[in-house]
């Protein structure tokens, strides 16, 4: 199979400016003696590569994105003292740092437990009013619960307008049974069906 990639109808590689990532499992040495300030504040590097740093509008957007995550508190504490759920919001306020138009998120909450990960879902629900948000994930009981549209992908995409995930995208993309089994999170995968006769 072949396709083509465009952002915002431009190249993959002219369109990666309008994109901030968050990767699955950020390398990082929780020893590196950086402040929560300090991570966030790189995100500003790219867009004053040639360029004075400690700009002081890089650092009012630094301020912003730390308070939509929450961590402005935090933000002179040092990243590797932090629990993971915060980490990764100090990942996700480095992403939006850099002002994106799409803000694209691989597996967000692999690496932190159920509490932080309804805690992270509910921020990128609230962060979504301001950014469009692509979050990769294989956690689907939880995903169906914060999403707006979603989409299976096993060497092709399968694509719902709506937030569940059908009979019938699980059979044409997996093409064999699928369970779910979730505890302590709420959430519906599939929607309402008539069980028929007893």
């Amino acid at each position: 199979m072949r396709g083509k990639v465009s952002v915002y109808g431009r190249s993959a590689q002219a369109g990666r400016r309008f994109i901030g990532y968050v990767p699955q499992v950020p390398s990082e040495d929780k020893d590196f003696p950086a402040s929560v300030w300090d991570v966030v504040r790189m995100g500003r590097l790219e867009s004053r590569l040639f360029k004075h740093n400690g700009n002081m509008e890089d650092d009012a957007i630094v301020e912003e994105k730390l308070r939509w995550v929450g961590l402005w508190d935090l933000r002179k504490k040092a990243v590797g003292e932090l629990s993971g759920g915060q980490r990764q919001r100090v990942h996700i306020a480095r992403a939006l740092a850099t002002e994106p138009a799409i803000l694209l998120l691989d597996e967000p909450t692999a690496s932190v437990d159920i509490e932080a990960s309804g805690n992270i879902y509910e921020l990128l629900r609230q962060l979504n009013d301001k950014v469009s948000i692509l979050l990769i994930s294989h956690d689907m009981t939880a995903i169906s619960a914060y999403v707006k549209t979603i989409g299976c992908v096993n060497r092709r995409l399968i694509y719902n307008r709506e937030k569940e995930v059908t009979a019938d995208m699980l059979a044409q993309g997996y093409e064999c049974p699928i369970d779910l089994i979730a505890h302590g999170l709420p959430h519906r995968v599939l929607p309402a069906h008539n069980h028929g006769d007893k």
